[in-house]
């Protein structure tokens, strides 16, 4: 397969239906996105604790095209919501990247699904901007630069200046209190 021309890169932009209002724990999450363009459009979420998830799409074999222009939502496996809060007090990060060529899965996924030890072990740390376009490396085609991201932070229960996961570098991980 040829790579699209450097002259049609797309440009990606994720949100969320609370914009940088906290959410509740419990709460529903709606994520919406939009191409630019014509795209092949990936959507990660990175919980308050680190953990990575896969949003979009919901399996490594399903469709991920998005026509340029137009709002998409992010639909869950069974509701129309993209997820439930269920981090404990924190930010969490929504990653898109977009293409206008296919993703490579093969790195990130196993017997047509997504294998999370095989991303980063499951979580993240250390500094989520660098970790998630390391990720996004892994499934755009090697040699490949004709990508763009966004990130999106959504909070639980208050702002935060960092994530918690930042500091597993140094310190041990504990479990919050319930």
């Amino acid at each position: 397969m040829r790579p699209a021309s450097v002259d049609y890169r797309p440009r990606v932009e994720v949100w969320t239906d609370r914009g940088d209002s906290p959410y509740a724990s419990g709460q529903a999450v709606r994520v919406h996105f939009r191409a630019d363009r014509d795209a092949f459009v990936t959507i990660l979420r990175v919980d308050t604790d680190g953990r990575v998830r896969v949003l979009f799409p919901s399996e490594p074999w399903e469709d991920n095209f998005a026509g340029g222009g137009r709002d998409y939502e992010v639909q869950g496996r069974y509701d129309r919501d993209a997820f439930s809060i269920d981090d404990y007090p924190g930010v969490g990060y929504l990653f898109a990247v977009a293409s206008a060529d296919p993703f490579v899965y093969d790195g990130i996924q196993s017997k047509d699904h997504w294998d999370y030890r095989l991303i980063a072990d499951g979580r993240v740390r250390g500094d989520p901007y660098v970790a998630l376009t390391d990720l996004a490396q892994r499934i755009v085609p090697d040699g490949y630069s004709d990508w763009d991201y966004d990130i999106a932070p959504y909070y639980v229960q208050q702002h935060y200046d960092y994530p918690r996961f930042l500091c597993y570098d140094c310190h041990t991980y504990v479990s919050y209190p319930h």
